[in-house]
């Protein structure tokens, strides 16, 4: 499968499932991540997802020569795919997608965030 996301084409292994999943996200200051401290709203956006890994890592982050977001190495999610006859049929419980976004210049920095969406 071939996906087309800002001007690149990429193609997902064969059994895996690539989505620009609708989002509205919001970067706050804390858990439990429950709209009270609500630092950045961004809003309505597309994030691509997928079954397969999804990975980031910021180079040079905040303008510092040689500093990496996250500190510790990439963040790297992996997803969770189901059979092709189970998505035919509308049954997506067991379907795990994962994605990552990158935030740069922001009022709080360079933010490197996963998202994750689980079918039940």
């Amino acid at each position: 499968m071939h996906v087309h996301q800002r001007g690149r084409w990429w193609r997902e292994p064969r059994g895996r499932l690539p989505v620009n999943l609708g989002s509205k996200l919001n970067v706050e200051s804390a858990a439990p991540c429950d709209g009270t401290d609500v630092k950045i709203a961004v809003g309505a956006t597309c994030v691509a997802m997928t079954t397969g890994t999804a990975s980031s890592i910021v180079n040079n982050a905040n303008f510092g020569a040689g500093d990496t977001l996250p500190v510790a190495g990439p963040l790297t999610a992996s997803g969770e795919p189901i059979s092709c006859d189970e998505f035919r049929a509308g049954t997506l419980t067991g379907l795990q997608i994962r994605g990552v976004v990158n935030f740069f210049g922001s009022a709080l920095g360079d933010i490197v965030t996963g998202q994750s969406a689980n079918c039940q």
